[in-house]
């Protein structure tokens, strides 16, 4: 979040509220999409459904945004149970 708020200056407000409410944050559906998909993997990476996937490409995203969204989310979720 650091780095996120370090990048967005004097926006870096828009980076709570997407840790509080990213559904609601004035962010882009392409990134609401993406996130969603982050979420599911961070709960339980086998509800990553083909619905989910459509909809992040339907909203712009390409193969590689997905691709890097789900490996940077897994990668994040080992980190913190490698931690715990």
């Amino acid at each position: 979040a650091a780095a996120a708020r370090y990048l967005y200056k004097e926006d870096q407000s828009i980076v709570d509220v997407v840790l509080s409410e990213y559904l609601k944050a004035p962010i882009s559906d392409k990134l609401k999409c993406l996130l969603t998909i982050a979420d599911h993997v961070r709960l339980d990476a086998r509800t990553v459904s083909g619905d989910l996937v459509n909809k992040a490409r339907l909203a712009g995203a390409s193969d590689r945004d997905i691709h890097d969204t789900v490996l940077i989310s897994a990668a994040f979720c080992m980190y913190n149970r490698y931690v715990d």
